[in-house]
């Protein structure tokens, strides 16, 4: 049984930072509202015409009217209408993101009957975004959005679940400030491009790709910057290795370092270890590596 709240009249940054209350909801099982060990979650009707990527998209398309948000979980962006829905659940799960996403498959498969492809429904419609919590051991979050009305995700959550029960609402104004504010930061959004000259990607059968790009002057590395629909944890410590890429040469020894890292830090979904090393050796030969 998955207990719920619901925001209600919620900012799209109050909504996608309300999972913190979750949290601290999370640590009140000595008063009996949840146990340490409760799935817990939060839906919401969507307010406004947005565009919300994955933590590693790129703002890419045309924005149009849309406003853009960046969610904490991996996964692709979706175009989300005025009057669609969002969920976020926070769980125990000890095993791996690819694990999850696989058992999570019986819920994708409630809002399309033949499945995601590359972390979306086959109409484009639905999204669905994990990641790991750092503030809770062995503690997860699955975000869901979605342009289904918020009775369909519902009842897609109860299904899989096992039914939901109604707690209550969350106030939008008591959503931790600070974790609001980050998600509206210019340091948070990632929103300007920056050109390149070197990129190499690698793609799989289920639709998700990891894709570098660079910019590379005379065999020297300046910058180097990740995108992807794929999910990992910690995400922050992703783009901090891909960052440290910066003013090198390609050499064996960054190849090393630099893939040593990821396979030490980074628990990943959708892709795997090899199309991150894939596509981190071809931009290296690209770079004038001779590899």
């Amino acid at each position: 049984m998955l207990k719920t709240w619901v925001v209600e009249d919620g900012s799209p940054y109050q909504i996608l930072a309300s999972f913190e209350s979750l949290l601290e909801r999370k640590h009140l099982g000595r008063k009996k509202l949840v146990t340490t060990h409760s799935t817990i979650g939060l839906v919401a009707e969507w307010p406004e015409v947005s565009r919300v990527l994955g933590f590693f998209s790129k703002a890419s398309k045309p924005l149009g009217d849309s406003r853009v948000y960046r969610r904490i979980t991996g996964g692709p962006p979706i175009d989300l209408r005025e009057g669609g829905s969002y969920a976020a659940i926070v769980g125990e799960y000890p095993w791996s993101l690819r694990s999850l996403y696989k058992d999570l498959k019986p819920l994708m498969e409630c809002f399309d009957e033949k499945g995601f492809h590359g972390g979306a429904s086959r109409d484009g419609e639905t999204v669905i975004g994990l990641t790991k919590l750092a503030k809770a051991p062995s503690g997860v979050l699955v975000e869901v959005l979605t342009n289904k009305p918020l009775e369909e995700l519902v009842e897609c959550l109860s299904k899989y679940y096992g039914g939901v029960e109604s707690v209550g609402s969350i106030d939008p104004d008591l959503v931790p400030t600070k974790a609001a504010d980050r998600l509206r930061s210019p340091e948070w959004l990632r929103l300007e491009s920056r050109s390149y000259n070197i990129e190499s990607v690698s793609a799989n059968d289920e639709g998700f790709y990891v894709r570098f790009t660079a910019w590379v002057e005379e065999e020297l590395i300046h910058w180097m910057e990740v995108e992807g629909n794929f999910y990992a944890y910690p995400p922050a410590h992703v783009l901090a290795i891909v960052g440290n890429v910066s003013q090198v040469p390609p050499s064996p020894g960054l190849e090393y370092e630099f893939l040593a890292a990821w396979s030490s830090f980074i628990d990943v979904a959708g892709i795997n270890f090899e199309d991150v090393e894939r596509a981190f050796r071809e931009l290296l030969r690209k770079a004038g590596g001779d590899f």
